[in-house]
């Protein structure tokens, strides 16, 4: 019933063509919290920048970031115009892009290539010698769009929870994504949220409890199998479970980041304040820009930033709720799983409720490859919002959607609409 429903929300009856939406405005709150973020990023590497040039051979972390800033900007507001459709037409070539990317990087990091940029005995990155690109964040969205275009086909062909036609070749997709990122890139980080998006986008489709609780089983088992045949996964499992055991070497990223943070206490040290910047805690500027932020600004700070986070997942989950067509939806579904689940690993990893995993944290962390896709797919977003009715997809039969036939456009958020009418 659930598929069929999924199938009835997204397309008419007659034709299989989803309803046609009249273009309005935007969601501009998405945007007040994606600015909000990605300034308070900036002005944080800002204060930093001293420290950071000093430990990196005067490497100027607070212009590149604002250079990343521009590049990324002119993607956004090219996805926010590109045609929807052009998006789904690629998917596959997208996906496959970046399946290829990250088979070549680790084939040049087998036999030694200065392309391939290797850290901590991961090789993630290619080297471009002034920047770097990161084959994982192409591997995420080609997932995300392609799993859109194949799952909403499947629901529509009546197909979605057959094993053989659907679960079995998404399955193996899934598999084969998480196997260059974990076990080639050595990165369990990102390959839990690749197995985030994939389960969120499942769940949206309406892939049976039974089946979801079978796909659970296995990604457990598999996680199970990628930590204890990784010394280095053990050693921070370990280390979380009893770290007055551990070694001096594996605690010692947690306590810096533990130390950063409560060193800030209720309202920071303030701006360029921060001392562990100056070499004492890892990646200050990437997988550890959560501590940095509450060494900087406190408790206060940092509490603000996980309302800001709130409310960019909360604007998402409402476009998701009020887009139209099945493939936007599932897009959405794996955006919110995306950045949700990112920002809960690297900031749980940093306050020490999960063993430690090297992530970025999205709008906020320094770094080109993650800052461009993370506006890439807020660009996809907001383009999203200009489509989406205030009909709720949760009460299909109700009035209130607008077809392409008047020629006014509207001028207001759809979900501004919806909450005037909810207050009504």
């Amino acid at each position: 019933m659930r598929e069929l429903a999924f199938r009835r929300r997204g397309a008419t009856k007659a034709t299989g063509e989803p309803d046609l939406i009249r273009r309005h405005r935007p969601d501009y709150l998405l945007i007040v919290a994606m600015v909000f973020l990605m300034m308070l990023g900036l002005v944080v590497l800002y204060g930093i920048n001293v420290a950071l040039s000093q430990r990196y051979e005067n490497d100027n972390f607070a212009l590149k970031q604002v250079i990343f800033l521009g590049l990324g900007v002119a993607v956004f507001v090219a996805a926010s115009r590109l045609p929807l459709r052009l998006l789904e037409k690629y998917a596959t070539k997208v996906l496959l892009a970046g399946v290829v990317a990250s088979v070549v990087l680790a084939g040049l990091a087998l036999v030694g290539s200065s392309l391939a940029l290797c850290s901590g005995g991961a090789c993630r990155w290619y080297n471009f010698g002034f920047t770097s690109f990161q084959p994982a964040e192409l591997l995420k969205f080609g997932l995300l769009l392609y799993l859109a275009v194949f799952l909403s086909a499947k629901a529509r062909m009546g197909q979605l929870n057959n094993i053989r036609e659907t679960l079995a070749p998404a399955g193996f997709v899934v598999g084969v994504l998480t196997v260059l990122v974990v076990v080639l890139q050595k990165d369990m980080g990102t390959g839990l949220v690749v197995i985030a998006i994939a389960l969120s986008m499942l769940l949206m489709a309406g892939v049976k409890a039974r089946y979801m609780l079978g796909i659970l089983g296995l990604m457990a088992a598999a996680g199970l199998l990628f930590i204890v045949t990784a010394p280095h996964r053990m050693a921070r499992v370990l280390t979380f479970i009893n770290h007055e055991t551990s070694s001096e070497a594996a605690d010692y990223h947690i306590e810096q980041a533990l130390l950063a943070i409560g060193s800030g206490g209720f309202f920071g040290n303030g701006l360029g304040q921060s001392k562990q910047a100056f070499g004492y805690l890892p990646e200050a500027a990437n997988d550890s820009i959560f501590a940095i932020m509450g060494e900087t600004f406190g408790f206060i700070g940092t509490f603000i930033i996980l309302v800001a986070f709130s409310l960019l997942i909360y604007r998402l989950l409402l476009i998701l709720q009020q887009s139209q067509r099945p493939e936007l939806r599932l897009i959405m579904a794996g955006m919110v799983a995306w950045f949700g689940v990112q920002a809960m690993i690297n900031i749980s990893s940093m306050i020490g409720l999960i063993p430690l995993t090297g992530i970025t944290l999205p709008f906020l962390s320094f770094g080109g490859t993650s800052l461009i896709f993370t506006m890439l797919l807020m660009g996809i977003a907001f383009n999203i919002s200009h489509y989406t009715s205030y009909r709720s997809n949760s009460n299909p039969g109700a009035s209130g959607g607008e077809d392409s036939s008047s020629r006014r456009r509207v001028g207001r958020s759809r979900n501004a609409r919806s909450q005037r009418l909810q207050r009504a």
